[in-house]
């Protein structure tokens, strides 16, 4: 075995345990004492099971469901605290679009009680997990849909890599490689702040699957009523994403990056910093 094969044989162990010491990690932050056994179980049986996990700095529970995607959810928000940025003002109105399973508007329903936080979910179970979980934040309502920038139906599209990743796209588009889900809600943003009775939106968190570039093209006209954005682009699936967020953002005066989030944000809302 030459020299190179035999560094590329023995880096693969050394990966899979820091892979898994950080899985048996994020178990036992999620779970406590029951953290250890509730991954050694996972290991062991792919059945989907659902288990109440702790929220950090809070008395309320959040279910977690194991051997999908909502764990690493769970990590990225509570753990990794991907959307925890100081703001000059506190917001009032926030919109979570591409809501998943609700952990975002949970985290911001804690961080700002305040605020009113209107939660945008298309996907079915995805939709009723949301509706358990936020059961107990009376400042979340919800909508099934998806943010669009036109109003009417959109295909829900599954491409296969779980419940974080299902696409929206034109309804009778043609998805012939991409099995379609179901037919959902289009909203706009005008439209959810009007439902809302919204006259501004202090943040609009957005994670929609490459969706985003649709949404933010040609640079639309309520953008001037949101103070700050938080997206997750997703170019490497609908490659322009960037292109057209950037474009659309562009008189926004500070951007910030926290894990795989963009964060843009308006003059009054940057916090001070040194």
């Amino acid at each position: 075995m030459s020299a190179v094969n035999q560094s590329q044989s023995s880096s693969r162990p050394r990966r899979s345990v820091g892979k898994l010491l950080e899985k048996a990690r994020q178990y036992q932050d999620a779970f406590g004492s029951r953290g250890l056994w509730l991954a050694l179980r996972t290991k062991l049986t792919r059945a989907e099971r659902v288990e109440p996990a702790l929220l950090p700095g809070d008395q309320r529970g959040v279910n977690v469901r194991l051997n999908g995607t909502d764990l690493d959810t769970y990590a990225k928000i509570f753990l990794q605290r991907e959307y925890d940025i100081p703001l000059a003002k506190e917001p009032k109105a926030i919109i979570d679009a591409g809501a998943n399973v609700g952990y975002a508007s949970i985290f911001f329903a804690i961080k700002f009680p305040k605020a009113k936080i209107i939660a945008i979910e298309p996907e079915t179970a995805n939709f009723d997990r949301l509706k358990e979980n936020t059961a107990a934040f009376p400042n979340v309502s919800l909508i099934k849909g998806a943010l669009w920038p036109k109003s009417g139906f959109v295909d829900l599209l599954d491409p296969g890599i779980g419940s974080w990743g299902f696409e929206a796209a034109e309804a009778a588009g043609g998805h012939a490689d991409v099995p379609t889900v179901e037919k959902v809600r289009a909203l706009t943003v005008d439209e959810v702040m009007e439902q809302a009775g919204l006259s501004y939106v202090d943040v609009l968190k957005v994670d929609i699957e490459g969706g985003e570039k649709a949404v933010f093209a040609d640079s639309p006209a309520w953008l001037k009523r949101v103070g700050v954005v938080m997206i997750e682009l997703h170019d490497h699936r609908m490659p322009g994403c960037s292109r057209n967020f950037f474009v659309a953002t562009r008189e926004f005066n500070q951007e910030i990056r926290l894990g795989e989030n963009v964060i843009m944000l308006r003059q009054e809302y940057m916090a001070a910093t040194g």
